[in-house]
């Protein structure tokens, strides 16, 4: 699988409109659902910051990914959106966050089956 099987150019949101977790989140899902990605965004908004509980989003320098394995898509979808300042996402991330990675993946499926290695002359993300 590609990166660009599952993150269209379209899904790359610069910048946010929202700068609170759970509306940056909750814009991201309802951008997905006007492009037929998504059927309802809200129990997926509900599903994710239930998540987020269990495993944080926020173990990145300056930026946050959302990540969820639900019944509730058919297929692997990635979402980008960043922030016009950074943004307070959590405790233990006090310098705040400039950039939301959001991952969904169908219960029943493996995003690869193998072990994923960056190409050659991968990026670094900096925040």
């Amino acid at each position: 699988m590609k990166l660009s099987d599952i993150l269209d150019q379209s899904d790359v949101i610069v910048p946010l409109r929202s700068c609170e977790r759970a509306a940056a989140l909750d814009e991201i899902l309802r951008h997905l659902a006007t492009r037929n990605s998504i059927r309802d965004p809200g129990p997926l908004l509900a599903e994710l910051l239930k998540n987020d509980e269990i495993d944080p989003f926020d173990r990145l320098p300056g930026a946050a990914l959302a990540h969820l394995r639900t019944s509730m898509i058919d297929r692997p979808l990635l979402a980008v959106g960043t922030f016009t300042r950074r943004v307070h996402w959590s405790t233990r991330t006090p310098d705040g966050v400039a950039i939301l990675f959001v991952l969904l993946a169908p219960e029943s499926e493996m995003l690869s089956p193998e072990p994923l290695t960056p190409p050659r002359g991968a990026y670094t993300l900096t925040a």
